[in-house]
């Protein structure tokens, strides 16, 4: 399915990843399987200081708590020839969402390709600890529906997370209610560990005994950085993949005097990005990305100055950063970046499938919401018009009948038979009247059940799953092994929003 005809794919990343002239000449490198083993190549020939950067990701591996195939990963770093495939993450809550998990897992798929074609790599995490989001947010799905949680992060921004954090929980299907008086001064607010225990009702599940929501709540402990919080919890999701993470914030890093002239080369950069965006038919601008400021782009200039890097794993939120990037790139010694489209997909179940196909319902029509599908089925069924037909019917009767009596003598026995032959006919038609309408009913009914299901678990809240719900459900849905599947299921080098089955 194409980037363009889902919700929330920008027409940059979408002609990006389609192949438009026109956006692959802003990014300057074509994302293609000869391009990336060329671009791994011109990097093995670079001189990268490795030792300090390892050394440095092998204390940060200790925070994290990496599993020994990151270890084994961050030696393999240390020799010339290996390079990277890099994503950058931001923090997430409960282990993130499928997007996310995406990102890693196509920077884990590229780096694995590049190993079969005798280019050592490794898939690299940048946690962006500089520019943590104002709120951290995602769905959990109850036996209600879904409900979105979402963290109020302004009290330590950046910073560690606080012993307690309020829980602000608001959507359009159900919202989970926080104690307005809990909040008043004097009051302790829900703490993250009772965050947690929420969570785990609402999932249906007993804190104390799944390994799941233990692991989150050792990841996401009061007083540590919320970047560190997020990298264990990606780790103990998705360690198996030996990704390396590095977190870095380049504000405070940074020297005051470079970080005031790198604001001036900024400034003309931006400037310049904004000219060739609108001159290639844009309407992007710095307006729309008013985040846009001195962290991001300095990390992108940090990663290729420290990192040999294949690839740059690029979501749809920060494909105009990269162009941006990239015109900053011009004016240093700076090789050109490979930008990587992530994978995108949905995952389906077998009952979600079998509804689809049933009504032949579409992706982008699910996001309309359960109310408005079922408005359409039901207007299909037309069940309406047979209502209509049966008053018609029922009146033509009467009128027939009547007109027949009138034809008759009044001391006539044969008036009483056409009186009761009308009363029976009548009957029918009214029984038939009401088992339509029942049918009616009951149709409404199973159709609001399937289709909330459906849009709450494929298109929850009128968005995209990969991007909505909480990845780890779907751990709690079918198995342990779903990060393993989907490193098996997904292709990196499909350029188009994957449906994925999990049965």
């Amino acid at each position: 399915m194409r980037f363009r005809e889902l919700r929330g794919f920008p027409e940059l990343f979408a002609d990006f990843a389609e192949g438009v002239s026109s956006a692959r000449e802003l990014f300057r490198c074509t994302p293609d399987a000869e391009n990336l083993r060329l671009q791994a190549l011109f990097v093995q020939k670079q001189n990268t200081a490795r030792e300090r950067l390892c050394d440095a990701l092998d204390s940060q591996a200790v925070e994290f708590r990496c599993p020994v195939q990151s270890l084994a990963n961050i030696d393999k770093l240390r020799s010339d020839g290996t390079v990277v495939v890099v994503a950058t993450l931001h923090a997430e809550l409960l282990g993130g969402s499928l997007a996310s998990w995406f990102m890693i897992l196509t920077a884990a798929r590229l780096a694995a390709w590049l190993d079969k074609q005798g280019i050592p790599a490794v898939p690299f995490c940048w946690l962006d600890s500089s520019t943590l989001p104002f709120d951290v947010r995602t769905v959990l799905l109850s036996r209600d529906g879904p409900v979105r949680v979402e963290l109020d992060t302004a009290s330590f921004l950046p910073g560690p997370i606080p012993p307690s954090m309020v829980g602000m929980l608001t959507d359009t299907a159900r919202v989970l209610k926080i104690d307005p008086e809990s909040l008043s001064p004097g009051r302790i607010p829900p703490s993250i560990v009772e965050l947690l225990t929420e969570t785990a009702r609402i999932v249906n599940l007993d804190p104390d005994e799944s390994e799941l929501l233990q692991s989150m709540k050792t990841s996401y402990t009061p007083g540590i950085e919320i970047s560190i919080a997020w990298g264990r919890a990606i780790v103990s999701l998705l360690g198996s993949f030996g990704i390396v993470l590095y977190r870095s914030s380049v504000a405070t890093e940074m020297p005051e005097r470079d970080a005031f002239q790198f604001e001036q080369r900024m400034a003309d950069g931006l400037a310049q990005c904004e000219r060739i965006m609108r001159a290639a038919g844009y309407r992007e601008t710095r307006a729309d990305h008013r985040n846009l400021e001195l962290p991001r782009l300095a990390m992108s200039m940090m990663q290729s100055a420290i990192l040999p890097i294949a690839a740059h794993v690029i979501s749809e939120d920060n494909a105009y950063d990269f162009v941006c990037s990239q015109a900053l790139r011009q004016e240093m010694p700076l090789p050109v970046a490979l930008a990587w489209p992530r994978v995108s997909a949905t995952l389906l179940d077998a009952r979600s499938r079998k509804i689809m196909s049933r009504y032949g319902l579409t992706l982008p029509e699910l996001y309309g919401g359960p109310e408005a599908v079922a408005g359409r089925l039901m207007c299909g069924l037309a069940v309406e018009e047979n209502l209509e037909r049966i008053d018609r019917l029922q009146s033509d009767l009467y009128g027939q009948l009547a007109e027949l009596q009138s034809l008759v003598p009044k001391d006539d026995r044969i008036r009483v038979k056409i009186d009761r032959a009308r009363g029976r006919m009548l009957y029918q038609v009214e029984k038939a009247k009401r088992r339509v309408s029942e049918f009616r009913g009951h149709r409404q009914e199973a159709l609001a059940r399937q289709l909330a299901r459906l849009c709450g678990t494929i298109a929850p809240l009128g968005d995209l799953q990969e991007r909505e719900l909480a990845a780890f459900q779907f751990l709690l849905r079918y198995s342990q092994s779903v990060p393993q599947t989907l490193y098996e299921k997904v292709d990196p080098f499909l350029f188009e929003h994957q449906l994925i089955s999990m049965d």
